[in-house]
């Protein structure tokens, strides 16, 4: 019988160049973009925050007030009809470049190809008895990997509320116990899911995967 992983190896895959990778690459740069967005001034204003006490979205100059919600219903439509008809044309295009999991997964992979090497040699690090070697490589990967985690949680809080008084009230430990709950849920998620889980969250946990059968064909 052909061997099937559920769940219980890690699969190790062996990162190819060419026209795709480096496309794929770029899309690094919107979302490296989104990680750090509230943290820039423009004109002395956070360019994107959803400031739920006050219900004001502001979006790059521009105010939103819960009575505009109609327009990003709107646009949130527009954007499903346009995912859906890239994937009837193209196929995964969403999944392969776009997707948080795929990409966040992509940078795990990353990091710990610098530091544990190919396929093969993180295929024999993982079965080898644990060592100093060993330690100090297991240990430098999961402090890379949990200070991305830290990044993405810090940035997605920081869309709603000042990211510079976000950034004090948490190295005060004065936050919001809202701050902290987000923040350590992103961490968790971001940790687990793009370190360990990886595809398997496209298998068991993901929605869009389930849909996706529907919506191509021969022609796509």
């Amino acid at each position: 019988e052909p061997h099937i992983n559920v769940g219980g190896e890690t699969i190790h895959a062996k990162r190819m160049g060419g026209r795709f990778r480096a496309y794929k690459n770029m899309v690094w740069l919107f979302w490296i973009a989104y990680l750090f967005l509230p943290f820039i001034r423009i004109g002395g204003q956070q360019p994107v925050l959803f400031d739920i006490p006050a219900r004001q979205f502001y979006f790059f100059g521009a105010t939103i007030y819960p009575q505009d919600i109609w327009m990003l219903s709107f646009v949130l439509i527009l954007l499903a009809m346009m995912l859906f008809g890239i994937t009837a044309i193209a196929g995964r295009v969403f999944c392969g470049y776009f997707c948080f999991q795929t990409v966040w997964t992509d940078w795990f992979v990353w990091v710990e190809e610098k530091i544990e090497g190919n396929p093969l040699q993180r295929r024999k690090l993982d079965k080898a008895p644990w060592s100093g070697g060993k330690i100090l490589k297991k240990g430098a990967k999961y402090t890379v990997w949990s200070v991305i985690s830290l990044i993405t949680g810090i940035s997605f809080a920081a869309y709603f509320m000042d990211s510079y008084e976000l950034l004090k009230d948490l190295a005060t430990f004065d936050a919001h116990i809202a701050a902290w709950v987000t923040l350590l849920l992103f961490f968790l998620g971001t940790f687990i899911l793009a370190g360990f889980m990886r595809e398997q969250v496209c298998f068991w946990l993901c929605p869009y995967a389930r849909i996706q059968s529907v919506m191509v064909d021969r022609n796509s």
